[in-house]
């Protein structure tokens, strides 16, 4: 029972689709009476919600013998590392099941027949691959997340920046190419699209707020024990092929049978197509108030020139002092060159300079950024920013030459801040804005205190190193006076 509560606390879209790969290898085993399987997991290494490493299928399968390969470095004893577009450091016929989730759409398109070559091979008994492929409705369904994440959190959603620049695969070709090699399969939906969207959005709304991790991990936990029933049905978000490599087709017919009930009905059903559109201009309406209710501060907006290529090992950066309480956004004028690059970019923020507090981190896909436009970094609003020094810095850690993005910036004096480079004070400033929130009544008497203690602390700081000088200029005379 303690596992089972593990597993459903599980992030609700990783939930359902390991779920389905847990029955389907079961009824493998029981069709084989086997007792243990070998399993090879590609793709899947995942992370929990503090960033650490975990493999979830072998939560699903604790009686299993899994392995999971992914390209991350990660030290685990049934774990290697390995580039799944590339052959797979692994012999022939090595496993019984070869499972991909939600892989295949991070593979460039013409590396993705030799990826399903690879499986192939090293599969001795079936493949189970499970991807989203392209649709119109899934196309839709994916615009729309990705713009509410985009203005929601301030920066695009990686895998669907990856998904955008590779597109979806084509689960048509797919089927025709299997049966050209004369494969027995069976496939069928998996994740229906209309609880995946409304999820993704509520689940990302609230990661937007404060101290997100409570109810962020309840809400998974009551979609994975209520809702996942209704998910192996059309219109659906990702497609599962099972494919056996040794004809058997009794195990296939019943995968299928277990699968093409079409589930229950989804509790979004009961208020319909109407209900549903109501809800998402709700969502809609919330999402333009907040950023009504952002009010600028900062308008550094003139540039002539830019910093040039955002490598690694330089970093790019800007102080300012905030005029308000509650800053909450930075937008910053970015270029991409013209092309669409791959490297990511990262944002950090800290309070003092050039010792302080970092307070924000944000990483963006360069594939996001948009040329010459102004992207903005949304953040937890910090209420006692009012009259406070802050530095901004953008650098890159992948990026290459011809593969980096670049800031704008002006090289005439400014008023508003000093613009660093590797460290070092340059000249002018970068083209950046910022914003706040409104404070309540209440949030204004806060930072008020908070200022005012800050204050007291300074004064009292500088009381102490006054008193330390005067104790040290004491014991000077006092030793010249014993010398003489």
């Amino acid at each position: 029972m303690e596992h089972e509560l593990v597993l459903a606390e599980l992030p609700f879209d990783q939930y359902q689709r390991y779920k389905v790969i847990q029955e389907i290898v079961r009824l493998i085993r029981g069709q084989r009476q086997k007792r243990v399987l070998k399993v090879l997991d590609v793709g899947g290494l995942s992370n929990t919600y503090e960033g650490q490493p975990f493999l979830p299928l072998s939560l699903f399968l604790p009686e299993d013998e899994v392995t999971v390969l992914d390209v991350q470095d990660y030290d685990a004893p049934n774990y290697l590392r390995g580039n799944a577009d590339g052959p797979l450091p692994l012999p022939d016929a090595s496993f019984d099941v070869v499972v991909s989730c939600d892989t295949l759409e991070h593979v460039p398109p013409e590396r993705r027949p030799a990826f399903l070559d690879e499986l192939l091979r090293v599969a001795r008994q079936y493949v189970v691959l499970a991807a989203p492929f392209d649709s119109e409705d899934t196309r839709l369904a994916e615009q729309i997340f990705y713009d509410f994440h985009l203005r929601r959190l301030g920066a695009a959603q990686p895998q669907l920046c990856e998904h955008r620049l590779h597109g979806l695969p084509d689960l048509r070709a797919l089927c025709q190419d299997l049966e050209r090699r004369g494969l027995p399969y069976v496939e069928f939906p998996s994740g229906y699209l209309y609880n995946w969207l409304l999820m993704m959005l509520v689940k990302h709304y609230v990661l937007s707020l404060p101290n997100p991790k409570t109810l962020h991990t309840a809400i998974d936990r009551l979609y994975n024990r209520h809702f996942l029933a209704s998910d192996q049905r059309a219109p659906a978000y990702r497609h599962v092929l099972v494919i056996s490599l040794q004809g058997e087709e009794e195990v296939l017919s019943q995968i299928a049978q277990r699968f093409s009930q079409g589930g229950e009905p989804s509790p979004w059903e009961a208020v319909g197509k109407a209900g549903l559109a109501q809800f998402l201009l709700q969502l809609i309406a919330v999402e333009d108030q907040s950023a009504k209710a952002e009010h600028m501060d900062i308008n550094q907006d003139l540039y002539d020139g830019t910093v040039g290529e955002i490598l690694p090992g330089k970093t790019f950066g800007q102080t300012f002092v905030s005029h308000q309480p509650n800053l909450c956004r930075i937008d910053v004028l970015l270029a991409t060159y013209c092309r669409t690059n791959t490297c990511d970019l990262t944002f950090r923020l800290q309070v003092g300079f050039p010792i302080g507090e970092e307070v924000a981190v944000i990483n963006v896909k360069g594939a996001s950024v948009q040329d010459n436009k102004w992207h903005t970094f949304r953040f937890p609003p910090l209420l006692d920013s009012k009259g406070r020094t802050y530095y901004f810095s953008l650098e890159s850690a992948n990026a290459t030459p011809g593969n980096a993005l670049t800031a704008y910036l002006s090289a005439g004096p400014s008023e508003l801040g000093r613009r660093y480079g590797d460290g070092r004070p340059r000249a002018g400033s970068l083209a950046f804005r910022t914003y706040h929130l409104t404070p309540t009544p209440d949030e204004l008497r806060v930072a008020e205190l908070r200022a005012l203690r800050r204050e007291l602390q300074e004064r009292s700081a500088h009381l102490e190193r006054q008193q330390g000088v005067r104790k040290w200029w004491a014991r000077l005379i006092n030793l010249g006076r014993s010398k003489f």
